[in-house]
């Protein structure tokens, strides 16, 4: 061929090429001119027979401490590149009239991803990989072969693939320099500094051609089609300075590196539906305004959860700015979507849907889902699942455990809660538990949550106590028991499944006198009274408390997370334990506080703070940093927005004590 060739032939040719000194024609001089736009599609690009696509798939090397890991490696970067020649020239040949200024940027482009395909090809083979060795992947041209304008294509190639070979280079650079192997750390230093180029040369074109009115990360997310997202802009090794250097904005550059988006694994659904008592007990009636705003205020927490990239659903999203210090600190985010945003996401499959506890609502949700949900789970009738988490039948539990394990550090089963249907009814297992000793008694209403339907009752004739117990009699039955105090509240925390259960930890909680929550404790046995723990392990008490209740909640058809409130308390001068406070088949702030544990390296509390109470403990957070691991020494870290009035906070080390000791 000569080497002076019109723009058209010398794409056509790379499109055609079925050699890789074809693919890497570089003529002297090419001519620009208009042609007539290629109309056909191009199923594929020809290619020589070793670097044909195929189905088979091979592992990214994770180490790199081989040359034939390192020479894999390459053999997958010179597969990109021979991709971003041949997608390029298909734009060339589509797309005549674009600007002869861009034509002209491409096809420098072209000639130095030529050089970067040479260069890995030649360092693969020093490596001891030959090409075409191992199977390539089409995934570039899938993405980008039916762009319909070259502003698509410089979005999806140079704003998305090559904006996250700034950060991919970088990575590879610097893993094999670690290994002394200089040379290949060389190539993808040269690789990095000319994608700075290409970038440079996409954004320029994006600010050209991008819609006036939106900003541009609104552009740049609204021009990829899916499933191509910003995600697939930037590695795990994020370089702002590589994106300071191509000119875009600190704007841009925040909402890029806080981005989530699951890329090819499908992520599974949260969400924080705090208000399914009230679901349960209403048959989905609407929910009051507290509720509702609590699970509005709250609804990120549930990426305490769940892995990197899953759905969190929330109504509001949290800031920029918060989400790239949670990252920091080495929290995983998910990616947080709307309702409205989830509806209109129908392309999207999901892997699970874990609500925060199953009702009307959240059944509602999964409906509406439908096949969208690749595990459909196993979900209980609603009568079945109000039930379960009905304080009833806590009281019917905690009699028949404590009539199968009359355990010396228990109170007998006749201290079991009373269900009662009627006034007189309560009247009488007050006096019924007078008798036994007790001056106070607890009422609690059927189904709520975090103690918010219990009250004192000490004295029968208080007229508020008898409109409290007509109020809650409206909805079912109340149960009437004796009040401890002196005590410290612990939560063990189960997953349920259909023929067997596992134990997934203990924490510890603190309560206002009515029971009302208050924050949980993790990493807390420095704090604990010495030997308060005794009687969870005495006699294998908690042992033979969830292997006694966890078959039971799978025979019951109940699957997913159960959390049992308990109570250790004195009483004249010693220690005991109530088994069963609460039964929650659930997530529960317990196992939020699980979570937590791996994150901090001193006592902690998972707290709700009001604005007042986030300045007086407002500490930045200080950390340790051990083999690419996080730990938190002290601080606090707001965990929701903190624009709300109640804001959910970690408090660690010292600030968490100084709370301890204020609370």
């Amino acid at each position: 061929m000569s080497d002076v060739v019109f723009i058209d032939d010398f794409a056509d040719a790379l499109l055609s090429a079925s050699t890789l000194k074809e693919k890497c024609f570089a003529p002297e001089r090419i001519v620009l001119r208009k042609h007539t736009p290629l109309r056909t599609k191009i199923h594929l690009p020809n290619r020589p027979p070793e670097l044909r696509f195929t189905s088979k798939n091979t592992c990214f090397p994770q180490h790199f401490s081989s040359p034939q890991a390192r020479g894999k490696a390459f053999h997958f970067f010179a597969n990109h590149e021979l991709l971003a020649i041949e997608l390029m020239a298909l734009n060339l040949l589509r797309f005549p009239q674009a600007p002869d200024r861009f034509k002209r940027g491409l096809l420098h482009i072209i000639k130095e991803e030529q050089e970067h395909l040479k260069l890995y090809v030649e360092g693969a083979e020093k490596l001891g990989v030959a090409l075409g060795s191992l199977p390539v992947n089409r995934f570039f041209w899938d993405m980008l072969s039916d762009c319909t304008s070259s502003y698509e294509f410089i979005v999806g190639m140079g704003l998305t693939f090559e904006q996250a070979n700034l950060d991919f280079s970088l990575k590879y650079m610097h893993l094999f320099r670690q290994e002394g192997d200089h040379q290949s750390a060389d190539i993808l230093e040269q690789v990095y500094e000319d994608e700075i180029r290409h970038v440079k040369h996409a954004l320029h074109w994006f600010h050209q051609w991008k819609n006036p009115d939106l900003s541009d990360w609104d552009n740049h997310q609204q021009t990829l089609r899916y499933p191509l997202t910003p995600a697939r802009a930037k590695g795990d090794y994020f370089c702002t300075q590589a994106r300071q250097k191509c000119g875009f904005t600190e704007d841009y550059v925040s909402k890029l590196k806080a981005y989530r988006h699951s890329k090819g694994r499908r992520p599974s659904l949260y969400w924080f539906n705090i208000g399914h008592e009230f679901d349960l007990q209403h048959n989905g009636s609407k929910l009051p305004k507290a509720v509702k705003m609590r699970e509005t205020w709250f609804a990120p927490l549930m990426m305490l959860l769940c892995k990197e990239n899953d759905l969190v659903m929330v109504d509001q999203h949290l800031p920029v700015q918060q989400l790239l210090k949670l990252s920091e600190l080495g929290f995983p985010l998910p990616e947080f979507i709307t309702p409205k945003d989830l509806t209109a996401a129908k392309h999207r499959k999901i892997n699970r849907f874990h609500p925060w506890g199953w009702s009307y609502r959240s059944k509602e949700l999964l409906q509406k889902l439908g096949e969208r949900i690749t595990h459909t789970p196993h979900i209980l009738e609603l009568n079945q699942q109000r039930k379960l988490a009905s304080k009833a039948l806590c009281a019917q539990l905690l009699q028949e455990f404590l009539n199968k394990h009359p355990l010396p550090q228990c109170h007998t089963a006749n201290t079991a809660g009373r269900v009662c249907s009627t006034w007189s009814e309560i009247v009488q297992a007050f006096r019924d538990f007078q008798i036994q000793g007790w001056s106070e008694m607890m009422m609690k209403a059927n189904l709520s949550s975090a103690g918010r339907g219990n009250v004192i009752l000490s004295n029968l004739k208080d007229p508020k106590i008898q409109s409290w117990a007509k109020r809650q009699f409206k909805n079912g039955p109340v149960v009437v028991e004796p009040r401890f105090t002196n005590g410290i509240d612990c939560s063990a925390q189960l997953w349920i499944e259909q023929d067997s259960y596992s134990f997934k930890g203990l924490s510890f909680f603190k309560t206002t006198p009515k029971g009302d929550y208050l924050g949980h404790l993790i990493k807390s046995a420095n704090i604990l009274p010495k030997g308060i723990q005794r009687p969870l392990y005495e006699n294998d008490a908690l042992k033979k408390l969830c292997s006694w209740i966890g078959p039971r909640m799978s025979q019951a058809g109940y699957t997913g997370p159960l959390g049992i409130d308990m109570l250790l308390y004195e009483h004249k001068e010693q220690l005991f334990w109530r088994p069963i406070i609460e039964l929650n088949p659930r997530y529960t702030m317990g196992m939020f506080a699980l979570s937590l544990k791996k994150y901090i390296a001193a006592t902690g509390v998972l707290t709700f703070l009001t604005q007042e109470g986030l300045q007086k403990h407002q500490q930045p957070p200080t950390i340790k940093q051990q083999s690419n691991k996080i730990q938190i020494l002290d601080g606090m870290i707001a965990l929701t927005d903190t624009v709300h009035p109640v804001v959910a906070c970690l408090l660690v080390g010292q600030t968490a004590l100084d709370f301890l000791d204020h609370s």
